[in-house]
C-alpha cells in the first residue's frame, strides 16, 4: 500500500529553505515511514474446574482462572483440572480479563509474602503455595492491597554471548532462551519493576502457515494453551524473528485498569481455499471480502472454530481515514462511515481500536436514532443497514458536549445462529452484519438483539487505563547487572511505595503505542550521541557577535520573524486549489451523492 504524505504547497517549501538558509539549522524529516502497524495483544487464560464436569455445566463449575495447569493442583489429591481457552470459551466469558487469573505467593519473610507465578522467582523457593480458589494473587495485582504484582528477568550474559547486557520481563525461568540467565523478582530492590504489561509471552501459531501470520496467531501463556493444530513459539523465539506477526504481553497497560468487560465480543469469520484441500487464509469480518474468483470460501467464527482453528479478535482490523473537509472524523472502519464515502482512503494504521499512526488517534463508528413516543433511542453501530425503515442513520462525529461520539467498545453489533453452542450459551455468535453469519438468514440485528435474545453482542472490548502512583525515589543511574537505560532507583533503608490502582467512573480513552522490540541473544543498538549542554555554551561564545556587533539572539529572533512570514505568505497564495475541492464536494452534495450530513 502506498505511504500517505501531506505534501507542502511550491511557496512555502521555498519558504522552508531559505529559513534554513537563514538559521543554518538542519532540517530533520522522516522518510519511508512504515505503514505496517503489528498488533499488540494479550492471551486469553485457562481455568481450573471440576474433574468430573459436564461441558454443559461448565460456567458454573468452573472453580477459578489459571495461567498454567500446575495451578489447578494445589495439592496432590486435588480434583480439579486445567481446561484451555479454546475449551472454555465454548460455554464461558470468565478468564479473558487478567485480574480474574490467579497465582501463587512466596509466603516467606525474605519475599515479604510477594505474588509470583513460579516458585522459582521466589528467594526461598519451598515457601511458594500454589494458586487456590480463594487466593488473592492475580496476574495484575493483589486483591487485597492493589499493589501492582511484579515479575522476574532474564538478563543477557556477556560472558556466554557477544551481547550488550541487558535484561527483559519474563514469567519466569522457562522463558529465558541460551545465553540469558534467570533472576529472581526483586533481584536487586532499585531496579525499576517489572509488572504484567511489561512481561513479554509466546503465541500459538497455525502449523502449515509460512510465513507467520497475524491472521494465523494468536498470543498463549504456554504451549499448553494451543490447540491440536498449532505449535507454540517461546517469547525469545517471537522476539528475535525479523518479521514478527504481532506483539504479545501478558496484559496491555492500557488494561490494567479494573473495568467490567463485555460479556459477548465479536470475533471474526475467515476465508479458506476450495476446492480440494480446505486451507486456511486469512480472517475476515463479512463474506464480502472473500474472493470466490480465485476459489475463496467463508466460514462463519463457530464454523473457524469447529475446523480446530481460532478466529481474530475485530479490534486489530484495518479500516480507513475520511479525507473530505466535511469530515470532523479521521479514522473509520468503512466508507459509508464518512459524511462523504467518495474522499474513504483504505489505511492501515486506522485499526477499528484506534489510529496507531497519531499520538491520539480513535476510529470513530456510525449510529442509528429511533424515535418513541417516549424517547430517543440511539446507538453505536457497524453501517448504515443496521437501521431498519424508520430509524435515522448518522455518519460518525467526533464527541460533543451532548453526545459522546461511537468508539469500538460502544459498538453494538447483531448476532447470528449456530447449531452448537454461541455467545451467551443460547446457540448465537457476535457478527457486525448479516454477512458475518453461515446462514444471513438466522441474523438479528443490533437493535433487536437484546430485546429478542437478550444478549448484548459488542464489537471490541472497553479501554482501560492505569493509574499507577509514581515512585517514591527518583531515578538514577542502573548498577551493574541492570537492564540497558532502564532508570533505576537507588537502594533505600525505608520501604518503597509500589503504585496502586485507582478505579475511575470513565475509562480515559488513549491511544496504543507501539512497544520498541529488542532481539534476545542479539547485540543492543547503540544510542545516538548528543550533544552536551557545554558544547553548545562554547559554540555560542565563538560566535556570539559574528562580527557584525549584533547579538545572536537578536539575529535568530529576526531570522524567525522572517521565516514566520514567508510562510504564511506562501500558504496564502496557495490556498486556491482547496477551495476547488470543497466546491467538488458540496456539487456532489447537491447532486445527491451523499446521503445523510448528520
Amino acid at each position: 500500500m502506498p505511504r500517505l504524505t501531506k505534501r507542502i504547497p511550491t511557496a512555502a517549501a521555498a519558504a522552508l529553505t531559505i529559513c534554513i538558509s537563514l538559521t543554518n539549522s538542519p532540517l530533520i524529516t522522516t522518510t519511508n515511514a512504515a505503514t505496517t502497524y503489528l498488533p499488540i495483544s494479550s492471551p486469553h487464560f485457562g481455568g481450573c474446574t471440576l474433574r468430573d464436569t459436564v461441558a454443559h455445566e461448565l460456567d458454573q463449575d468452573l472453580a477459578y482462572c489459571a495461567l498454567k495447569p500446575s495451578d489447578c493442583t494445589p495439592t496432590a489429591d486435588s480434583n480439579f483440572k486445567y481446561l484451555p481457552p479454546h475449551i472454555l470459551r465454548t460455554t464461558t466469558t470468565k478468564c479473558r480479563n487478567p485480574h480474574e487469573v490467579s497465582i501463587g505467593r512466596c509466603t516467606s519473610s525474605l519475599d515479604g509474602n510477594a505474588c509470583s507465578a513460579f516458585a522459582e522467582s521466589c528467594k526461598i523457593s519451598p515457601r511458594f503455595v500454589i494458586a487456590d480458589q480463594e487466593g488473592e494473587c492475580k496476574v495484575v495485582q493483589t486483591s487485597d492491597t492493589d499493589l501492582l504484582t511484579n515479575y522476574p528477568r532474564c538478563v543477557s550474559q556477556p560472558g556466554l554471548t557477544d551481547v550488550t547486557p541487558s535484561s527483559r520481563c519474563v514469567m519466569g525461568p522457562d522463558d529465558c532462551d541460551s545465553g540469558e540467565a534467570f533472576r529472581i523478582t526483586n533481584h536487586l530492590p532499585w531496579i525499576d519493576k517489572c509488572y504484567c504489561y511489561h512481561v513479554s509471552t509466546g503465541l500459538c501459531r497455525l502449523t502449515g502457515v509460512a510465513p507467520i501470520t497475524a491472521d494465523a496467531s494468536f498470543c498463549a501463556v504456554g504451549g499448553y494453551d494451543c490447540p491440536d493444530k498449532y505449535t507454540f513459539m517461546t517469547s525469545a523465539m517471537l522476539l528475535n524473528l525479523n518479521d514478527p506477526p504481532r506483539v504479545c504481553t501478558l496484559c496491555q497497560e492500557e488494561s490494567v485498569q479494573g473495568v467490567q468487560l463485555h460479556e459477548s465480543v465479536v470475533e471474526s469469520g475467515a476465508c479458506y481455499a476450495y476446492p480440494g484441500t480446505i486451507n486456511f487464509r486469512r480472517c475476515a469480518l463479512e463474506s464480502t471480502e472473500c474472493d470466490a474468483a480465485v476459489g475463496e470460501a467463508f466460514l462463519s467464527s463457530q464454523q473457524v472454530y469447529d475446523m480446530g482453528h481460532v478466529p481474530c479478535r475485530a479490534d486489530d482490523f484495518t479500516g480507513g481515514e475520511c479525507t473530505s473537509g466535511l469530515d470532523s472524523v479521521s479514522c473509520v472502519n468503512r466508507a459509508e462511515s464518512c459524511k462523504f464515502p467518495p474522499k474513504f482512503i483504505a489505511k492501515n494504521s486506522c485499526t477499528l481500536h484506534s489510529d496507531r499512526g497519531t499520538a491520539e488517534g480513535e476510529t470513530w463508528f456510525g449510529r442509528c436514532r429511533r424515535s418513541t413516543a417516549k424517547d430517543v433511542i440511539r446507538w453505536c453501530v457497524w453501517g448504515e443497514e443496521e437501521c431498519k425503515t424508520g430509524e435515522v442513520w448518522y455518519a460518525a462525529e467526533l464527541d460533543k458536549d451532548w453526545l459522546d461520539g461511537c468508539n469500538c467498545e460502544n459498538v453494538k453489533t447483531g448476532a447470528c445462529r449456530h447449531d452448537g453452542e454461541g455467545a451467551g450459551g443460547q446457540g448465537y455468535y457476535c457478527a457486525v452484519s448479516k454477512l458475518g453469519c453461515e446462514d444471513p438468514s438466522s441474523y438479528v440485528s443490533s437493535g433487536d438483539l437484546e430485546a429478542q435474545l437478550g444478549l448484548d453482542c459488542r464489537l471490541c472490548q472497553p479501554r482501560r487505563m492505569p493509574t499507577p502512583n509514581p515512585p517514591v525515589n527518583q531515578p538514577v543511574t542502573p548498577p551493574t547487572d541492570s537492564p540497558v537505560n532502564q532508570p533505576v532507583t537507588p537502594p533505600t533503608d525505608s520501604p518503597m511505595r509500589q503504585p496502586t490502582m485507582v478505579q475511575v467512573g470513565q475509562p480515559t480513552r488513549r491511544p496504543v503505542v507501539q512497544p520498541t522490540r529488542r532481539p534476545v541473544g542479539q547485540p543492543a543498538k547503540q544510542p545516538v550521541k548528543r550533544p552536551s549542554p557545554n558544547t553548545f555554551q562554547q559554540s555560542e561564545k565563538s560566535s556570539e557577535n559574528l562580527g557584525l556587533g549584533v547579538p545572536i539572539p537578536v539575529i535568530v529572533t529576526f531570522s524567525v520573524m522572517m521565516c514566520l512570514g514567508i510562510v504564511l505568505f506562501g500558504l496564502y497564495v496557495f490556498q486556491s486549489p482547496k477551495k476547488s475541492s470543497t466546491e467538488a464536494e458540496n456539487e456532489a452534495i447537491v447532486n445527491g451523492e451523499v446521503t445523510s450530513l448528520s
